[in-house]
């Protein structure tokens, strides 16, 4: 048995869910990375102040 076709109106309302799926998400995500960058800061300029001392002392290669 094959289903019928489904209708503009439910296609319009699952695009609606989905669109409001991901802004939920991405919502979060972005409370998540406020809450979570005055430690990713810090820890960012030491990784790459560390990278750049290490490229200084060894500049051929890895």
């Amino acid at each position: 048995m094959t289903r019928p076709p489904r209708s503009w109106a439910a296609s319009i309302v699952g695009f609606c869910f989905a669109v409001l799926a991901a802004c939920l998400a991405l919502n979060w995500a972005a409370e998540l990375l406020r809450e979570a960058l005055p430690v990713l800061v810090p820890v960012g300029v030491t990784v790459l102040v560390g990278i750049g001392l290490w490229r200084w002392r060894h500049p051929r290669g890895w």
